[in-house]
């Protein structure tokens, strides 16, 4: 593994939150007067579409494999505003806002060009794929006066809110440690539930934050997406989607596996850990601070990628000390294939993913406190 490489994508990961701006009264927006183009339509773009679409004005698409971008025009029920090439869609000035669901390597350049164009923006976490890169994103939302805002869903409800002030109140005491982990090698998120020990079952409700393929409309989109030789899959402009990567000959598991290679994902670490790590910032009010040590270990041994599927990493925090952890992959607690453990000096807290099974077709994540 690079070390460069991960210390890299794992800062991003920890402080991918920062762009974060929780709207807790949304019930008094009217989001049907915003228009909305949506930037990339796999997994997660097609849950957008189909949820964006009940809820708000979507006029736009945008996708470089023309059979998910038909699709999802369908979808939408779309005549005009489909476009190939996202350059396009920010100069349509029927859009006022765009949600960017692309793989990671695009997000700082349409997030920053977005901006350039006037349009407030949604990206999917993490923000970027290095420091640098997230440092020009903000410069370009304050220059241009955008509203910016990172996909930190498990954040953006009443719920986590109810469970952070727990946290914060001390119900646990001093908050040692957090412990962030996933049992399987799987992607999808869901959000959590808390039981108050004190009152028994008490339930914070939240949304589920399902995968898009849960959108049984759009569950086809990928049927013609792979290729068997060495070209790309007919529809597919390679070269846009490789876009900041340069040249490269097309890699079929490049296209389909595109977490698990640092150039373009950053592993687990950097989908569903940007979720949990940012859910453990925000809690412990660390958004705009740091560590002051960071430890790691991992590996890929027998892998084509480059991202670790076994990995171990420790942030040593100061003022107060505490230490957040990584664990990929942690020993099954239950049903439950990943969370958080808050551990403090008078018991602790477990944010638990409820789930039968890993993958885009996910059900509910609960989150259940108790003492001990």
């Amino acid at each position: 593994m690079n070390r460069r490489k991960f210390i890299r994508r794992t800062a991003l990961a920890l402080g991918a939150a920062p762009f974060v701006k929780i709207n807790l009264n949304a019930a008094t927006n009217r989001p049907a007067d915003i228009r909305i183009g949506i930037i990339g339509l796999g997994g997660m773009g097609r849950y957008h579409l189909d949820k964006l679409s009940k809820a708000a004005h979507v006029v736009a698409v945008c996708d470089v494999h023309e059979v998910r971008l038909h699709q999802a025009a369908a979808h939408a029920r779309l005549n005009n505003g489909v476009f190939a090439d996202y350059r396009t869609l920010l100069a349509d000035k029927h859009v006022d806002a765009v949600v960017i669901a692309t793989p990671d390597h695009w997000h700082a350049r349409m997030t920053i060009d977005a901006c350039e164009a006037g349009k407030d923006v949604h990206v999917e976490t993490p923000a970027a794929t290095n420091p640098t890169d997230g440092r020009k994103m903000v410069e370009a939302a304050r220059r241009n006066k955008r509203i910016v805002q990172v996909g930190a869903h498990g954040r953006s409800n009443a719920g986590a809110r109810k469970a952070c002030e727990y946290l914060r109140n001390d119900q646990i005491g001093r908050i040692e440690s957090v412990k962030c982990w996933i049992t399987k090698d799987c992607e999808g998120m869901k959000v959590f539930q808390p039981r108050d020990p004190r009152t028994g079952p008490t339930v914070f409700e939240l949304k589920s934050v399902a995968a898009a393929k849960e959108a049984a409309s759009l569950g086809q989109a990928d049927q013609n997406t792979t290729a068997n030789s060495g070209q790309p899959p007919a529809g597919l402009n390679w070269r846009q989607w490789l876009g900041p990567l340069g040249e490269r000959p097309y890699s079929i598991d490049l296209f389909e596996n595109w977490r698990m290679h640092f150039d373009v994902g950053g592993g687990r670490l950097c989908g569903i850990g940007s979720q949990l790590l940012g859910l453990a910032s925000w809690i412990m009010q660390v958004d705009e601070t740091g560590p002051v040590r960071v430890e790691a270990k991992g590996g890929a041994a027998g892998s084509p990628t480059e991202c670790p599927h076994d990995l171990a990493v420790t942030w040593t925090f100061e003022k107060p000390e505490w230490k957040l952890v990584w664990q990929q992959p942690h020993k099954q607690i239950g049903q439950l294939d990943r969370g958080l453990v808050f551990h403090g000096s008078n018991g602790g807290i477990k944010c638990l993913r409820r789930s039968q099974q890993c993958g885009s077709r996910t059900k509910s994540m609960g989150l259940e406190a108790g003492r001990w």
